[in-house]
């Protein structure tokens, strides 16, 4: 890795950070329409390079993302975060992790939510669920399904 992209990494755990820890009183901030929870201890390790494996976690965590009920995504190469089976991705309800059905058979690099509470994972997968999925899935809060590709999109 260079070190603009170490950088940029950082920096952009720095800002998650930020916006996690905006208000440590009550453990939720609504700061510029961002709701935003207490990141899990585990999670950060002010020591870590941008490839170290969390603590908690068997492995690393390379995506973070947080959903519109303030609630942590996680998503990397560990299979499971603290004791808890977790196929490459985990949510942090502000308590406790939890894994998202069967999970993805491969490395999560990107995560993002949308408005309708569905999260997207992005990485070097081709099972989501138990369902083929060729690098893109969704999480609807019950189950993975495969969102198809821009070009396919397109096509219809």
């Amino acid at each position: 890795m260079n070190c603009s992209k170490a950088s940029n990494r950082l920096l952009g755990l720095i800002g998650l950070l930020l916006v996690l820890v905006a208000d440590s009183g009550s453990g939720r901030a609504e700061s510029h329409g961002v709701p935003s929870i207490a990141a899990p201890d585990s999670l950060f390790d002010a020591g870590a390079s941008a490839n170290s494996t969390a603590p908690g976690m068997n492995n690393v965590v390379k995506a973070l993302a947080v959903d519109a009920r303030g609630h942590l995504y996680a998503g990397g190469a560990f299979t499971s975060v603290e004791g808890v089976p977790a196929a490459h991705v985990a949510e942090w309800d502000g308590r406790r992790w939890t894994s998202l059905g069967t999970g993805l058979d491969g490395t999560v690099f990107s995560l993002a939510c949308d408005r309708d509470g569905n999260l997207y994972a992005g990485g070097l997968f081709t099972v989501a669920g138990g369902t083929g999925a060729r690098f893109i899935a969704r999480w609807d809060g019950r189950a993975w399904s495969p969102e198809p590709t821009a070009r396919s999109r397109r096509s219809r």
